[in-house]
């Protein structure tokens, strides 16, 4: 699916990401992964991608990797209680905490949170890696995209330092 994906035949390499994650097994939540990373990046399609993050948690609810993605397609949808839920879970999962702390602050700032809990969380996201987090949270707070979903070359290294794209 991802060599299809690459060469720009998308309606065949979606076909391909259907079959993966119907069948069980250890690499669905890979298969789950890439498929949303496709939906998000090659189709622009992130309600289709949470859904499919969604049944991959179901098919694999070990998974913190595919919570933190499902957690930040609800802080983009607005949905910050749903988010906090999956982050909540994905803390216990052993999801990459940096990622789980800078969503997690930005979720709670989305929710209404006091501003005291906000700052406190933004706390805890930028003590575990000061430039990086700094980054990520002034990116979520001019509203634009996640690492996860941004499909640059520098995210692509970023996920794939994180456990990020692997074969479908």
């Amino acid at each position: 699916a991802l060599v299809l994906a690459a060469r720009g035949e998308l309606d065949e390499a979606e076909a391909c990401f259907r079959a993966a994650v119907r069948t069980p097994g250890s690499g669905h939540e890979n298969a789950s992964w890439n498929y949303a990373n496709f939906l998000i990046r090659r189709k622009g399609d992130r309600q289709t991608a949470a859904d499919v993050l969604k049944q991959g948690i179901a098919a694999n609810p070990d998974s913190g990797r595919l919570m933190v993605g499902y957690a930040e397609e609800m802080i983009l949808a607005r949905r910050p209680d749903d988010a906090l839920a999956a982050l909540n879970t994905a803390r216990e999962k052993g999801a990459n905490q940096e990622q789980v702390e800078v969503d997690h602050a930005y979720a709670l700032q989305l929710s209404g949170a006091p501003p005291i809990d906000c700052i406190a969380a933004y706390r805890t996201a930028l003590s575990l890696r000061p430039r990086r987090s700094a980054n990520n949270t002034a990116t979520f707070a001019s509203g634009a995209r996640p690492a996860f979903a941004c499909g640059t070359a520098a995210c692509a290294s970023d996920r794939s330092s994180s456990g990020g794209v692997s074969s479908a």
